[in-house]
């Protein structure tokens, strides 16, 4: 990753180069600290080897021993994501929503290489990158204050994580009506100059790659976005082809019952 000013999303430059799907890069921390109590639990014993693993509303969370050694960040970090992970399972389709709580997050204090939010596809690349090979198939968030500040201009940055584990693992990257609508709004240019949340008109960074353009859109479906198309209404009238699919392949697991991803190696 390199580092970018908050209101930009984070990307792992170093993994595009070799596997695209390394990518970025909640909303109200008065969310009341009753509601974590309630829904933040200890793991199951034999469930993790981790000495500070939580379960938090069905998902995995390891905390990295620097991030726990700071209680007065751990805890609102914790608070954070519950409210993210609360939009999800209350907005997604059930099974949608039991997939998506097998993908674990890592939330460290400052790792260094990760000022934002980054699914990890590939364990081979981390252990090129003398990272764990066990955080493949995993979301981290490498800045506790950067995770507690961004969600102002990044509201559902917990859902384009998870978007991207979706895809890698239950849809494919290879997903036929995901790189066709990808390359027709391309070729279209209805990405090329769009608003951004602080007002000026920039190029989406959903032209990144099919990736990005498919976890940028699933925001505006689900959540809010930080560039136009904003919310689900706009996406609708944009780029209909788009929003077509996503009723699509948010809906629920493939017909088939089996999944076209790939389990991350």
């Amino acid at each position: 990753m390199s580092s970018m000013r908050p209101e930009h999303r984070t990307v792992d430059r170093a993994a595009l180069a070799r596997d695209p799907a390394h990518m970025r890069p909640l909303a109200n921390l008065a969310l009341a600290a009753a509601a974590l109590v309630a829904c933040v639990s200890p793991a199951e014993p034999g469930e993790t080897n981790s000495p500070d693993t939580v379960l938090l509303r069905g998902w995995t969370v390891h905390i990295g021993p620097d991030l726990s050694r700071e209680p007065e960040l751990r805890g609102p970090v914790l608070e954070l994501l519950e409210a993210k992970l609360r939009e999800v399972d209350t907005r997604l389709p059930s099974e949608v929503v039991t997939r998506l709580r097998q993908v674990p997050f890592r939330m460290h204090l400052d790792r260094k290489g990760c000022p934002g939010g980054v699914y990890h596809p590939s364990a081979e690349w981390l252990a090129d990158h003398d990272l764990d090979p066990a955080w493949a198939g995993g979301i981290e968030f490498g800045h506790a204050r950067n995770f507690l500040s961004w969600v102002h201009t990044q509201p559902s940055f917990v859902m384009h994580e998870l978007t991207h584990a979706w895809h890698h693992q239950v849809l494919g990257y290879d997903h036929t009506g995901l790189l066709s609508a990808y390359t027709e709004a391309k070729d279209q240019g209805i990405y090329a100059e769009v608003l951004y949340v602080h007002g000026e008109r920039k190029p989406a960074y959903a032209l990144n790659n099919v990736q990005e353009y498919f976890a940028e859109a699933s925001e505006a479906w689900w959540g809010t976005n930080d560039f136009y198309p904003f919310v689900r209404a706009e996406l609708i009238e944009h780029d209909p082809r788009l929003a077509q699919l996503l009723a699509e392949v948010w809906a629920g697991l493939p017909a088939s019952g089996e999944e076209q991803g790939r389990a991350p190696r």
